[in-house]
């Protein structure tokens, strides 16, 4: 791993370059302080969009001796697994099946991947019938809470199916799920997966979801 970091004299600016065998990843972040005596950073991409905004009490481009500046700590770093769900038709009758396609792809190292698809309540799990089967089925009553390696809690009611995987630089997977919507009303389906900034070792995630109708 090669990090570079280049600040202006006040460390009002910096430039932040991440980068390891097979990805690269670069942003620029501006402080700037406010009338109480905050700090406020502005993240932004290689490509001029902000991608975040935090609040600090001191800079965080300076760091104390010995450890890294605050701003690391904040960056996502590099994406384990990027995973994208979306649904045959977004409207069903009751008892009808559908559909839950899954892609997902990883632009980092190799390394291991995390990821989970959230059933909601009033949709029958079926099957995984095109692609990796999930390595765990969990059936979550009301009130009770799951735990998944690198994924942390989940609350139900709900079912939960959970894939953990070696993966290359150019790993994709893609699956289709195989649901029953017992129930009718309006019903979230939600994906995560797993960002970890490899420098301070605290995961951070994005996440993929979408809403169906069944009447």
């Amino acid at each position: 791993m090669e990090i570079t970091v280049i600040t202006n004299n006040d460390f009002s600016k910096a430039s932040m370059l991440f980068k390891s065998e097979k990805a690269s990843q670069e942003y620029t972040v501006t402080v700037k302080q406010s009338e109480k005596g905050q700090y406020i950073a502005n993240i932004y991409s290689k490509n001029g969009v902000l991608v975040g905004t935090k609040e600090y009490s001191e800079n965080p481009l300076i760091s104390e001796k010995g450890s890294s500046s605050l701003i690391l700590r904040d960056i996502p770093y590099i994406l384990d697994a990027e995973i994208t769900i979306t649904p045959d038709k977004y409207s069903y009758t009751l008892n009808q099946y559908g559909t839950v396609n899954i892609e997902v792809q990883n632009t980092a190292p190799d390394g291991e991947t995390n990821y989970y698809l959230k059933i909601p309540e009033g949709v029958d799990y079926i099957s995984v019938y095109h692609g990796k089967q999930p390595n765990m089925v969990v059936n979550i009553d009301s009130g009770e809470t799951a735990y998944f390696p690198e994924c942390g809690g989940v609350n139900g009611p709900c079912t939960v199916l959970y894939w953990m995987d070696l993966h290359t630089f150019d790993y994709n997977e893609e699956m289709k799920v195989r649901v029953q919507f017992s129930t009718r009303g309006q019903f979230v389906f939600y994906a995560y997966d797993h960002e970890q900034e490899v420098l301070t070792g605290i995961p951070t995630w994005d996440d993929d979801q979408y809403t169906v109708t069944v009447s």
